[in-house]
């Protein structure tokens, strides 16, 4: 089996923060090419065993072993190619295990304003299944019971999934990254500043890969959802049976079908906003994290997010 070269740029997360839409513009560029699969999530190792020990059998991680991964690949001939796992900037392991992979590879972390990303995130959660909480301050404040192995819903693809505070801790995920790779291999971004122009943020990230700049083509992807009927949604939801559609479909077919049942099941809709009041709490909690990472990203993130 030949493949013309590994992968060699990471979008490493976090979920929520524009990975989706990044992924498919830098797609449109002559010469980059983004796998067809995001989160094929291959060097997560960590959440890969976590997943397996917690359902004790394999039912989440399609990729487990290098040629697996290096089929997204294969054929592809352009100068920079690329895959997003958003696993992997939370994951303990992830940076280590692609440094070893390419050392030469070049990393995008995408940040947001940790409240709204944790907001985000807990709805996709919701919509996705994977969280039974609907209350959002209720399931932040389940995190220590969680990390003690209870209140962990089947549908989890590992029980971490779930622990949002530490999600949210990105200094500690940030720091693993730049103790394996060069500051000019890591390219920082923020999501505010992608949603305000998709395409100077795209374009940024363009020049830090050496390429030409370029006129994407802007869409909507990754929007917030509700969903229209929760039994016919959970039904297609179960874990097996996802599993079983993925092994029996080739890869395109599987995704249109995940897109049909999206279309079937699901709506857009905005989600209503964050009470004041826990906001308030959640920036006092937050607030001297914010700060220090600020610090290190050379960016005054207080006044940049409204820690101030």
């Amino acid at each position: 089996m030949t493949f013309s070269k590994k992968p060699n740029l990471f979008i490493v997360g976090e979920p929520k923060s524009g990975t989706t839409a990044l992924h498919f513009l830098l797609g449109q560029h002559r010469d980059i090419y983004m796998s067809k699969e995001k989160e094929p999530a291959y060097f997560a190792k960590d959440f890969i065993q976590e997943s397996d020990e917690f359902h004790k059998r394999r039912l989440f991680f399609h990729y487990r072993n290098e040629d697996e991964y290096l089929s997204l690949f294969r054929r592809q001939n352009e100068t920079i190619q690329g895959e997003s796992s958003t696993d992997y900037l939370f994951s303990k392991v992830a940076a280590q295990e692609i440094y070893e992979f390419n050392p030469e590879a070049k990393i995008v972390i995408m940040l947001r304003n940790p409240i709204d990303f944790l907001y985000s995130l807990h709805s996709e959660y919701i919509q996705m299944q994977v969280e039974d909480v609907n209350d959002f301050r209720s399931a932040l404040a389940l995190e220590a019971v969680r990390k003690a192995g209870k209140h962990i819903p089947k549908t989890v693809m590992f029980p971490s999934q779930l622990y949002y505070l530490d999600r949210a801790n990105y200094i500690v995920h940030i720091d693993r990254f730049f103790k394996c790779f060069r500051r000019d291999q890591i390219k920082i971004a923020f999501f505010e500043e992608f949603v305000q122009d998709n395409s100077k943020l795209s374009n940024e990230v363009v020049r830090f890969l050496g390429l030409s700049e370029f006129a994407p083509k802007i869409k909507i992807v990754n929007p917030n959802y509700r969903v229209r009927s929760k039994f016919a949604w959970s039904f297609f939801h179960q874990p097996a049976l996802k599993k079983t559609a993925r092994a029996m479909m080739p890869l395109s077919i599987y995704n249109r079908f995940k897109q049909f049942l999206k279309g079937m099941f699901l709506e857009t809709a905005e989600r209503a906003p964050l009470s004041r009041e826990f906001r308030e709490e959640l920036k006092v909690e937050f607030r001297r994290q914010v700060i220090d990472l600020g610090e290190v990203v050379e960016k005054d993130l207080a006044t940049f997010w409204g820690f101030n």
